[in-house]
């Protein structure tokens, strides 16, 4: 059985140093 985490960060467009990060909680796989 595995356990991990997942995240997926990316720029938004058009404004400096902010980013939208969408989290897939500790995934039981």
């Amino acid at each position: 059985r595995y356990k991990g985490r997942c995240y997926h960060i990316e720029p938004v467009v058009g404004e400096e140093n902010q980013y939208i990060a969408y989290v897939a909680y500790p995934l039981d796989l």
